[in-house]
């Protein structure tokens, strides 16, 4: 083979290696992607996209000891655009479950219409799971479990 093409085959397989182990190697703390998760679902339900809070929600999702399906979860999310707010997003880890307890804003209702509350002692937890970045390299995610609040109903009602 000629110099120039093996130089250009030993830059795009050091490209590649660097990306790969860039992917692999650079993954953000369980804080970290606790802190994304709540973000990136409060932040789905206030635009409407119940997809994207499926996303962040395990299969055994429950509020209280109401475990709604996902056609309840994506009707409410499309009809009240529920506005969540967790004050204190600081989780204690234990293995594989997390829990954070913490002072919740929620407002419910499109736009200046609807009613707005605040929630104090709302627990989330959360459990860690396996998904795939780029659909190709294992990497962790958390889901939101359990919401539950001292009264027994998170929306303080």
């Amino acid at each position: 083979m000629k110099p120039k093409t093996l130089i250009i085959i030993f830059c795009i397989v050091g490209l590649l290696g660097g990306f790969f182990a860039k992917v692999w190697l650079d993954t953000p703390s369980d804080q970290e992607l606790i802190r994304e998760t709540l973000r990136e679902a409060t932040r789905n339900g206030k635009e409407g996209k119940p997809g994207g809070v499926h996303d962040y929600l395990s299969g055994s999702f429950k509020v209280g000891d109401y475990e709604p399906s996902g056609a309840d979860i994506s009707e409410f999310i499309k009809s009240q655009r529920p506005e969540v707010t967790v004050l204190e997003p600081n989780p204690v880890i234990r293995g594989e479950v997390a829990e954070i307890v913490s002072p919740v804003e929620i407002k419910f209702g499109v736009g200046n219409i609807g009613a707005s509350n605040r929630v104090e002692g709302v627990r989330i937890v959360l459990h860690k799971e396996s998904a795939l970045k780029y659909g190709v390299f294992p990497t962790p995610r958390w889901k939101i479990v359990e919401v539950t609040a001292p009264t027994g109903n998170p929306f303080g009602q």
